[in-house]
């Protein structure tokens, strides 16, 4: 599997080709455009991957093979591996309202040139190197994104949406997960990534000490 690079997307929404899906308003709107996933393996448990979002910067995530089955992103993937590429393949996985979507991988070539050309170095560097009290938009989205994938057991970028606004001198990201509020994010005065319910904004939360 090192080496061996993948590029992951939604085809069907319930069955129902994706893109139509999308226009007649039945599928999530952002789910092909946040939903794509380009990797490669990186070594036996990591895989670098990034997306065509542009907050959706090369990041790490873990992965785990048993058999013929690719653990990865809460996904469980039936694989092979021919001539050493990866053979498309498809799947079906439930998201958080119970609809069925059918994922699809194929082989990616020159995958680690395409995932690495969207290191961004600000958002990759530790928070030695980044003024933290100074994110742009796409870093503060990033930051956040990664501690979600990070805590969520079955991550799925189509499930979630991000808004941002200032309160009281901190810029705060909002979290929507199926058009439900889920969580508010916001940098405190040490450089810490804070979370807070929405109906707690009293109880705000240390979830990330370091900028990702």
């Amino acid at each position: 599997m090192v080496g061996l690079g993948f590029q992951i997307m939604s085809v069907l929404f319930n069955g129902e080709a994706v893109d139509q899906a999308m226009n007649e308003n039945k599928a999530p709107q952002n789910l092909v455009h946040d939903g794509v996933m380009l990797g490669y393996f990186a070594d036996q448990t990591q895989a670098r991957v990034s997306g065509m979002a542009r907050y959706l910067y090369a990041h790490t995530i873990g992965y785990s093979v048993n058999g013929n089955v690719l653990a990865m992103n809460g996904w469980q993937i039936p694989f092979t591996v021919t001539d050493q590429q990866l053979q498309p393949v498809q799947w079906e996985a439930p998201d958080q309202d119970g609809n069925t979507i059918t994922w699809k991988l194929e082989p990616l070539a020159d995958a680690k040139t395409e995932v690495e050309a969207r290191a961004n170095s600000d958002a990759t560097a530790s928070s030695k190197d980044v003024d933290v009290h100074n994110l742009t938009t796409a870093q503060m989205a990033h930051w956040v994104k990664i501690v979600i994938q990070s805590q969520a057991a079955d991550y799925n970028a189509g499930d979630y949406t991000f808004t941002q606004n200032f309160v009281d001198g901190y810029a705060e990201v909002y979290v929507y997960s199926h058009q439900q509020l889920t969580k508010i994010y916001r940098v405190d005065a040490n450089g810490d990534l804070q979370a807070a319910d929405p109906d707690d904004r009293n109880n705000w939360q240390v979830v990330s000490k370091t900028y990702q």
